[in-house]
Protein backbone atom coordinates (compact mmCIF):
# COMPACT_ATOMS: atom_id res chain seq x y z
CA UNK A 1 0.00 0.00 0.00
CA UNK A 2 2.79 2.63 0.89
CA UNK A 3 4.52 1.68 -2.68
CA UNK A 4 1.36 2.19 -4.55
CA UNK A 5 1.10 5.56 -2.40
CA UNK A 6 5.05 6.65 -3.35
CA UNK A 7 4.49 5.54 -7.16
CA UNK A 8 1.04 7.93 -6.91
CA UNK A 9 3.20 10.54 -5.44
CA UNK A 10 6.00 10.11 -7.82
CA UNK A 11 3.62 10.14 -10.33
CA UNK A 12 2.58 13.41 -9.41
CA UNK A 13 5.72 15.11 -9.19
CA UNK A 14 6.82 14.18 -12.12
CA UNK A 15 3.62 15.71 -13.88
CA UNK A 16 3.79 18.95 -12.00
CA UNK A 17 7.76 19.01 -13.23
CA UNK A 18 6.60 18.27 -16.36
CA UNK A 19 4.48 21.49 -16.82
CA UNK A 20 6.88 23.76 -14.91
CA UNK A 21 9.13 22.81 -17.60
CA UNK A 22 6.32 23.13 -20.48
CA UNK A 23 5.86 26.67 -18.99
CA UNK A 24 9.37 27.51 -18.85
CA UNK A 25 9.31 26.76 -22.24
CA UNK A 26 6.72 28.67 -23.08
CA UNK A 27 8.03 31.69 -21.38
CA UNK A 28 11.70 31.19 -23.30
CA UNK A 29 9.85 30.80 -26.64
CA UNK A 30 7.97 34.23 -25.99
CA UNK A 31 11.47 35.73 -25.29
CA UNK A 32 12.83 34.47 -29.06
CA UNK A 33 9.25 35.68 -30.58
CA UNK A 34 9.34 39.13 -29.02
CA UNK A 35 12.73 40.08 -28.41
CA UNK A 36 15.69 38.04 -30.52
CA UNK A 37 13.84 37.85 -33.98
CA UNK A 38 13.02 41.52 -34.18
CA UNK A 39 16.77 42.45 -32.96
CA UNK A 40 17.96 39.87 -35.38
CA UNK A 41 15.82 40.91 -38.21
CA UNK A 42 16.64 44.78 -37.88
CA UNK A 43 20.56 43.95 -37.19
CA UNK A 44 20.83 40.75 -39.71
CA UNK A 45 18.84 42.60 -42.11
CA UNK A 46 16.71 39.50 -42.70
CA UNK A 47 14.15 38.72 -45.10
CA UNK A 48 10.74 38.16 -44.05
CA UNK A 49 10.50 34.72 -45.42
CA UNK A 50 13.81 33.84 -42.99
CA UNK A 51 11.89 35.59 -39.92
CA UNK A 52 9.10 33.28 -40.76
CA UNK A 53 10.69 30.12 -40.99
CA UNK A 54 12.62 30.93 -37.94
CA UNK A 55 9.51 31.94 -35.67
CA UNK A 56 7.06 29.35 -37.51
CA UNK A 57 9.01 26.57 -36.17
CA UNK A 58 9.52 27.51 -32.82
CA UNK A 59 6.33 28.94 -31.63
CA UNK A 60 4.43 25.25 -33.35
CA UNK A 61 6.90 22.93 -31.80
CA UNK A 62 6.01 25.19 -28.43
CA UNK A 63 2.66 25.06 -29.12
CA UNK A 64 2.32 21.29 -29.65
CA UNK A 65 4.70 20.37 -26.36
CA UNK A 66 2.80 22.19 -24.67
CA UNK A 67 -0.56 20.87 -25.43
CA UNK A 68 0.63 17.40 -25.12
CA UNK A 69 1.88 18.34 -21.13
CA UNK A 70 -0.18 20.89 -20.07
CA UNK A 71 -3.56 20.42 -18.52
CA UNK A 72 -6.39 22.80 -19.99
CA UNK A 73 -6.24 25.49 -22.30
CA UNK A 74 -6.13 28.61 -19.65
CA UNK A 75 -1.89 28.49 -19.75
CA UNK A 76 -1.84 27.89 -23.18
CA UNK A 77 -3.65 30.83 -24.31
CA UNK A 78 -0.35 33.23 -24.06
CA UNK A 79 1.08 31.40 -27.11
CA UNK A 80 -1.69 30.72 -29.08
CA UNK A 81 -2.27 34.61 -29.09
CA UNK A 82 0.91 36.70 -28.25
CA UNK A 83 3.33 35.35 -31.22
CA UNK A 84 0.83 36.76 -34.14
CA UNK A 85 0.57 39.49 -32.43
CA UNK A 86 4.48 40.29 -31.96
CA UNK A 87 4.84 39.56 -35.71
CA UNK A 88 2.27 42.29 -36.60
CA UNK A 89 3.22 44.81 -34.44
CA UNK A 90 6.50 44.64 -35.81
CA UNK A 91 5.99 44.38 -39.23
CA UNK A 92 6.62 40.96 -39.84
CA UNK A 93 3.95 40.20 -42.40
CA UNK A 94 2.47 43.71 -42.95
CA UNK A 95 3.24 46.82 -42.84
CA UNK A 96 -0.48 48.17 -42.44
CA UNK A 97 -2.10 47.87 -38.91
CA UNK A 98 -5.42 47.49 -40.50
CA UNK A 99 -4.31 43.85 -42.58
CA UNK A 100 -2.53 42.97 -39.39
CA UNK A 101 -5.46 43.46 -36.85
CA UNK A 102 -8.02 41.92 -39.47
CA UNK A 103 -5.96 38.82 -39.82
CA UNK A 104 -4.74 38.11 -36.18
CA UNK A 105 -8.00 36.30 -35.01
CA UNK A 106 -7.83 34.23 -37.90
CA UNK A 107 -4.38 33.08 -36.66
CA UNK A 108 -5.38 32.27 -32.77
CA UNK A 109 -7.94 30.16 -34.23
CA UNK A 110 -5.45 28.19 -36.34
CA UNK A 111 -3.17 27.97 -33.82
CA UNK A 112 -5.85 26.97 -31.24
CA UNK A 113 -7.22 23.91 -33.62
CA UNK A 114 -3.84 22.98 -33.90
CA UNK A 115 -3.45 22.69 -29.90
CA UNK A 116 -7.06 21.10 -29.50
CA UNK A 117 -6.06 18.33 -32.33
CA UNK A 118 -3.49 17.73 -30.10
CA UNK A 119 -5.21 17.19 -26.97
CA UNK A 120 -8.00 15.36 -28.62
CA UNK A 121 -6.40 12.49 -30.59
CA UNK A 122 -2.98 12.37 -29.61
CA UNK A 123 -2.96 10.10 -26.26
CA UNK A 124 0.35 8.99 -24.61
CA UNK A 125 1.01 5.73 -24.39
CA UNK A 126 3.30 3.10 -23.45
CA UNK A 127 3.65 1.56 -26.96
CA UNK A 128 6.39 3.59 -28.89
CA UNK A 129 4.11 2.42 -32.43
CA UNK A 130 0.53 3.70 -30.98
CA UNK A 131 2.06 7.02 -29.69
CA UNK A 132 3.35 7.45 -33.49
CA UNK A 133 0.85 6.59 -35.18
CA UNK A 134 -1.69 8.98 -33.16
CA UNK A 135 1.24 11.79 -33.59
CA UNK A 136 1.07 11.56 -36.80
CA UNK A 137 -2.60 11.59 -37.29
CA UNK A 138 -2.64 14.82 -34.95
CA UNK A 139 0.08 16.23 -36.56
CA UNK A 140 -1.80 16.00 -40.31
CA UNK A 141 -5.38 16.48 -38.47
CA UNK A 142 -3.70 19.84 -36.84
CA UNK A 143 -1.37 21.25 -39.43
CA UNK A 144 -4.32 20.97 -41.87
CA UNK A 145 -6.74 22.70 -40.19
CA UNK A 146 -4.22 25.80 -38.59
CA UNK A 147 -3.27 25.47 -42.75
CA UNK A 148 -6.85 25.94 -43.82
CA UNK A 149 -8.69 28.22 -41.34
CA UNK A 150 -5.91 31.18 -41.48
CA UNK A 151 -6.12 30.90 -45.62
CA UNK A 152 -9.89 30.92 -45.34
CA UNK A 153 -9.35 33.59 -42.84
CA UNK A 154 -7.17 35.83 -45.71
CA UNK A 155 -9.72 34.88 -48.42
CA UNK A 156 -12.62 36.39 -45.72
CA UNK A 157 -10.38 39.96 -44.90
CA UNK A 158 -9.50 39.87 -49.15
CA UNK A 159 -13.03 39.91 -49.35
CA UNK A 160 -14.33 42.66 -47.52
CA UNK A 161 -12.50 44.83 -49.56
CA UNK A 162 -11.29 46.71 -46.05
CA UNK A 163 -7.89 47.33 -46.05
CA UNK A 164 -6.19 50.04 -48.43
CA UNK A 165 -2.71 48.60 -49.37
CA UNK A 166 -2.77 45.92 -51.81
CA UNK A 167 -2.37 42.16 -51.36
CA UNK A 168 1.15 41.36 -52.63
CA UNK A 169 2.48 38.03 -53.04
CA UNK A 170 4.07 37.87 -49.30
CA UNK A 171 0.86 37.92 -47.97
CA UNK A 172 -0.46 34.49 -49.85
CA UNK A 173 3.30 32.73 -49.26
CA UNK A 174 2.43 33.81 -45.62
CA UNK A 175 -0.47 32.82 -44.77
CA UNK A 176 -0.64 29.81 -47.51
CA UNK A 177 2.31 27.48 -48.53
CA UNK A 178 4.38 29.13 -45.24
CA UNK A 179 2.11 28.17 -42.73
CA UNK A 180 1.90 24.47 -43.36
CA UNK A 181 5.80 24.28 -43.56
CA UNK A 182 6.59 26.09 -40.53
CA UNK A 183 3.60 24.06 -38.77
CA UNK A 184 4.96 20.77 -40.08
CA UNK A 185 8.71 21.38 -39.29
CA UNK A 186 7.62 22.25 -35.88
CA UNK A 187 5.78 19.21 -35.42
CA UNK A 188 8.88 17.44 -36.39
CA UNK A 189 10.91 19.23 -33.84
CA UNK A 190 8.02 18.62 -31.09
CA UNK A 191 7.80 15.26 -31.76
CA UNK A 192 11.79 14.79 -30.75
CA UNK A 193 10.83 16.54 -27.86
CA UNK A 194 7.85 14.70 -26.65
CA UNK A 195 9.62 10.94 -27.31
CA UNK A 196 12.67 11.91 -25.57
CA UNK A 197 10.47 13.54 -22.49
CA UNK A 198 8.86 9.75 -22.36
CA UNK A 199 11.98 8.61 -22.62
CA UNK A 200 13.48 10.43 -19.25
CA UNK A 201 10.12 9.90 -17.62
CA UNK A 202 10.07 6.13 -18.13
CA UNK A 203 13.74 5.86 -17.00
CA UNK A 204 12.36 7.50 -13.55
CA UNK A 205 9.78 5.50 -12.71
CA UNK A 206 11.97 2.40 -13.31
CA UNK A 207 14.53 3.61 -10.78
CA UNK A 208 11.93 4.46 -8.24
CA UNK A 209 10.48 1.29 -8.78
CA UNK A 210 13.88 -0.16 -7.23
Amino acid sequence: MKKLAFLNQSYVDTTRRTEWITITLLITTMFIVGVVCPLLARYANLTHATNQFIIGPVVNAALIVTATNVKGITKILPLVMLPSIFAMTLGFAFNNPTQAMLMIPFIWAGNMALVLSFKSIFKKDKSLKRDTLRYVIASIVGVGLKAAIIFSGLQIVIATGIPPAPWGHLVWNTFGVYQIITASVGAVAAFGVIMTQARLTNRNQVHQNF
